[in-house]
């Protein structure tokens, strides 16, 4: 019944986005940038792209960004581009799919930590989050590196409760290529390969206090 309860959660999010989706984006913003760069990616534009928005801030009396920014919310845009044109609903289709995607992961990470109850609970205040279902109408990088970030939480978490080589392994490449997923995405996932450091720096003098 209750995992019925999280389904539904799901559902409502979902449906709850089409209808706060707008026909088109509201103008500011970073959205522009990433979708150029995405355009420049799937056609093999990307020097170009990056010369003519160079000249823009150079020539611009007020610089609205970064010539270029990070690249991987990019190459994640880019598919949508190649398969389906510049369709703005297909691009809030992908920040729509990360989202989902991160609810899910917060209802599994407090699987241990968590009764059932308050599981669905924390779940219903991000699917339900009048901010968030807002934000989802923007293509920007924020929820997908949210997604990443959070990811890697829970696989580090994996890692640390596995028991098994072969599991412990698998959860060591994914937990890395998360790291470098986040990183791309936005610049600060540096942080979260230095927190992994400093977890495990943590984890061996436990180890060796407990030798001694």
């Amino acid at each position: 019944m209750k995992n019925k309860i999280i389904f539904f959660l799901l559902l409502t999010n979902f449906i709850l986005q089409f209808y706060t989706w707008s026909p088109g984006h509201n103008w500011g913003g970073d959205f522009a940038s990433y979708i150029m760069q995405a355009i420049s990616i799937s056609e093999g534009t990307i020097e170009k792209f990056i010369y003519q928005n160079n000249l823009t801030m150079t020539l611009s009396s007020n610089a609205l960004g970064p010539v270029t920014y990070p690249w991987g919310f990019p190459i994640m845009l880019a598919p949508v581009y190649t398969f389906f044109g510049f369709e703005i609903i297909f691009f809030k289709i992908l920040i729509l799919i990360c989202l989902i995607s991160f609810l899910i992961i917060i209802f599994k990470i407090f699987e241990n930590e968590l009764n059932m109850d308050e599981r669905i609970f924390y779940v219903a205040l991000f699917a339900l989050n009048p901010y968030l279902l807002k934000f989802g109408d923007s293509i920007l990088s924020d929820i997908p590196f949210m997604l990443f970030s959070t990811l890697s939480i829970y696989l580090l978490e994996k890692l640390n409760k596995s028991e098994v080589i072969i599991g412990a392994l698998i959860a060591s490449i994914l937990l890395g290529l998360t790291f470098m997923w986040a990183t791309t995405i936005r610049t600060n996932g540096i942080l979260l390969p230095v927190t992994y450091i400093i977890f495990l720096f943590q984890k061996l003098r436990v180890t060796v206090r407990c030798i001694i």
